[in-house]
């Protein structure tokens, strides 16, 4: 086991959330909790490029927080394999509602 680098705290926008909580801070500050089509900026391969091991000085524990649900967007499975098999650490942030795809992300790393 790689030894941790850096903690990089990766805010993704655009989530959207599955749920209506009458306490969430999001909603009491008026947040636009509309779900967008595709919430990373850059292309999968840009991410794997920028995050390389090489290029952060070794491996990172990446906590990925969306404004949400983090599993929502149908990326996400995408771009924690993508730190994965890069050889980082990743954290999701999740409510744990949508079990279908807690499942998929484990058995996709588990491969």
């Amino acid at each position: 086991m790689d030894k941790i680098k850096h903690y990089i705290e990766a805010n993704i926008e655009g989530c959207g959330c599955n749920l209506e909580c009458s306490y969430c801070y999001l909603r009491q500050a008026g947040y636009n909790q509309a779900r967008k089509e595709s919430c990373l900026g850059y292309s999968l391969d840009e991410i794997r490029k920028a995050c390389s091991k090489e290029r952060l000085g070794g491996a990172c524990l990446f906590n990925l927080v969306g404004d949400g649900e983090t599993l929502l967007p149908r990326e996400i499975i995408d771009l924690v394999e993508v730190l994965v098999m890069e050889g980082h650490y990743v954290n999701v942030l999740t409510n744990g509602t949508i079990t279908e795809r807690i499942r998929e992300l484990v058995e996709r790393l588990e491969k």
